[in-house]
C-alpha cells in the first residue's frame, strides 16, 4: 500500500494558504420552490461558521450501511433576509484560484467543486436584522420517513401473480429512483441483479432509506449521497492490500486522540435464517465468534424469513431440502451465503481516533487513514466521519474519525457481563506491556475472561494473568 499526503494540488492546505478559494452558497431551483435568494459568499457568512458534516457509519462499531445525511450549518447576514429568512435548496460550492503578489489573477471555475447539495431545514434570526443561523440537510433527512412498503409489496404481488421474481437491483432501483428521487452516481453491483427480493410475506414495513441500509449491509457497501445529490455505494478498500492511504504527519496532540482497544474486524459472516444450509463453519461457542469476529445478521427484510427459504430450497415439513439441490447447486436467485463470507483474508481495520488538521475537503469519505507520530504508526483507519470547517478562505479544518467500540450480535442480552467484561479485557491487554516472569525470558501477561463460577474453580490462580470475572450468578 503506498502512502500519499493530502496533496490534491489547488485544495491543499500549502496552496489555500497563499490562494483563498471562493466560497459560495447558492440558492437553486427545486420540486417544491424557485431559487430563493442570491449567491452568499466570504462578505455575507460569518467568518468560521461554515461547516459542512460528513457521515458514513454512525454506530459505535465498523459495519456497513450507512445512508446517514449529510450537514450543512452557517451563519449569514444579509439586507435580502431583513423581511424574509432564507428558505428551499441551496448548494455549498469552492472555487480555487491563482493568486500572484497578492492579487488575484486567475478563478479556477473548471475546478470548481460541489462539496453539498440539500435543503434549508430551520434559520433561526439573530437580533440583528437580516442575521440568521441556517441548518441544512441533504436528500436523505428529508425522505427519512417515506414509506415505500406499500408501493414494492403491489409491485412484488403483480410480479409474482406473472410467475416471476423481482431482483435485489430491480428493487433497489424502484425505491431509489421512483419513490426517493435519489439522483444515480452509482447502483448496486451487477450479481446482484441475479438475486430475487423475498415476495412470500411482508417480512417488515421499513421507510425507503432503511431499505436502502440494508441492501448496503448485504453488498458490503456504505451508501451516501455525494455532494451533487446522487446516490453513492463506497466499497472501502482492504486495509492490506488497498492501492492507497493518506498519511498524516502533522499535527497538533491536543487535535488528536484514540483508543488502542479492541478492533472488530469482520471475518466471517452469515445470515440467520441461514440462506445456504449446505454451508457451516462448525459449532462455535459465543466466545469463539467474538474473538474471531463472526457475525449474523438476523431478521433482515432483504434476505427472507424461513419460510422463504424453505420455498425456494423446496423444504419438505421437517426443513429437509430437495434432494436435487447440493451446495453447487443452490436455487435460482437464492441469496448465496458465499456472498457475505470473508473467505480470501479481507481486513477492514476501522481503529477508534479523532483528529484535526488543515486538510482537503475533498479527499473521499471512505479512504484509509493512516496517522504517524514520530516516525511511528499510531492510527490504521478509515475517514467514517469528518466535519470541515472553513474558518477562513484561506484555512480548511477537517476533524476526521472513526468509531469501533467492541461488537458482536451473537452475544445475547442474558450475556452482557460476559460482553462488558471481553471488552474490558480487550481494552487492557491491548497496552499492556511486557513484563518478566523471573526468569530470562520476558512474557505478555495474559487476560482471561471467565465466570465467577468458573472463578472459584480455578485450582492455581496464576500470577502472570490478569482475570476479568463477570457475574453468571443470577442467570437462570
Amino acid at each position: 500500500m503506498i502512502d500519499k499526503f493530502y496533496n490534491n494540488e489547488h485544495f491543499s492546505p500549502d496552496y489555500v494558504r497563499e490562494n483563498p478559494i471562493i466560497i459560495s452558497i447558492q440558492s437553486i431551483d427545486s420540486l417544491d420552490s424557485k431559487k430563493q435568494f442570491e449567491p452568499l459568499t466570504h462578505a455575507n457568512l460569518v467568518r468560521g461558521s461554515v461547516k459542512l458534516t460528513q457521515t458514513l457509519c454512525s454506530e459505535q462499531y465498523f459495519i456497513w450501511g450507512g445512508f446517514n445525511a449529510s450537514k450543512l450549518s452557517f451563519e449569514c447576514i444579509s439586507d435580502q433576509f431583513i423581511d424574509k429568512a432564507p428558505y428551499g435548496k441551496i448548494i455549498l460550492t469552492i472555487t480555487p484560484t491563482v493568486y500572484v503578489n497578492g492579487e488575484l489573477t486567475t478563478i479556477l471555475t473548471d475546478e470548481e467543486t460541489r462539496l453539498f447539495t440539500g435543503y434549508i431545514e430551520t434559520a433561526e434570526p439573530d437580533s440583528v436584522p437580516g442575521h440568521y443561523t441556517v441548518t441544512a440537510y441533504d436528500r436523505l433527512y428529508r425522505v427519512r420517513n417515506n414509506n415505500v412498503w406499500d408501493y414494492i409489496q403491489k409491485r412484488l404481488a403483480a410480479v409474482k401473480a406473472e410467475k416471476k421474481h423481482l431482483s435485489w437491483y430491480s428493487v433497489e432501483r424502484l425505491i431509489a429512483s421512483t419513490q426517493l428521487l435519489l439522483g444515480e452516481k452509482d447502483t448496486l453491483p451487477e450479481w446482484t441483479k441475479n438475486i430475487y427480493y423475498p415476495d412470500n410475506v411482508e417480512i417488515n414495513a421499513e421507510n425507503g432509506v432503511d431499505l436502502l441500509r440494508d441492501f448496503a449491509l448485504c453488498t458490503q457497501r456504505f451508501g451516501i449521497l455525494n455532494g451533487e445529490e446522487n446516490l453513492e455505494y463506497i466499497q472501502v478498500q482492504d486495509s492490506a492490500s488497498g492501492s492507497e492511504c493518506y498519511r498524516i504527519n502533522s499535527y497538533n496532540p491536543d487535535d488528536f486522540e484514540a483508543s488502542p482497544g479492541h478492533v472488530w474486524l469482520p471475518k466471517y459472516f452469515t445470515s440467520e435464517p441461514k440462506t445456504n444450509i449446505f454451508y457451516t463453519t462448525g459449532e462455535t461457542t459465543q466466545d469463539e465468534d467474538y474473538y474471531n469476529n463472526f457475525y449474523t445478521i438476523s431478521n433482515n427484510p432483504v434476505i427472507g424469513n424461513q419460510d422463504w427459504i424453505n420455498e425456494l430450497y423446496e423444504c419438505d415439513e421437517y426443513g429437509t431440502p430437495s434432494s436435487k439441490y447440493s451446495v453447487n447447486n443452490l436455487p435460482a436467485g437464492l441469496f448465496d451465503t458465499a456472498r457475505m463470507c470473508l473467505t480470501n483474508g479481507e481486513e477492514y481495520y476501522c481503529q477508534e481516533y479523532k483528529i484535526k488538521v488543515l486538510s482537503d475537503p475533498t479527499i473521499p469519505m471512505g479512504s484509509i487513514i493512516h496517522v504517524y507520530k514520530n516516525g511511528t504508526l499510531v492510527v490504521k483507519s478509515y475517514i467514517m466521519e469528518r466535519t470541515i470547517t472553513f474558518s477562513s478562505t484561506q484555512t480548511i479544518e477537517c476533524e476526521m474519525s472513526a468509531q469501533n467500540e467492541a461488537y458482536n450480535t451473537v452475544v445475547p442480552t442474558s450475556d452482557k457481563s460476559a460482553l462488558n467484561a471481553n471488552i474490558l479485557a480487550n481494552q487492557v491487554s491491548a497496552s499492556m506491556p511486557f513484563i518478566s516472569d523471573g526468569s530470562s525470558l520476558t512474557k505478555l501477561r495474559a487476560c482471561k475472561v471467565i465466570s465467577k463460577t468458573e472463578y472459584t474453580k480455578l485450582s492455581e490462580k496464576r500470577d502472570d494473568t490478569i482475570y476479568y470475572v463477570y457475574d453468571d450468578t443470577e442467570k437462570s
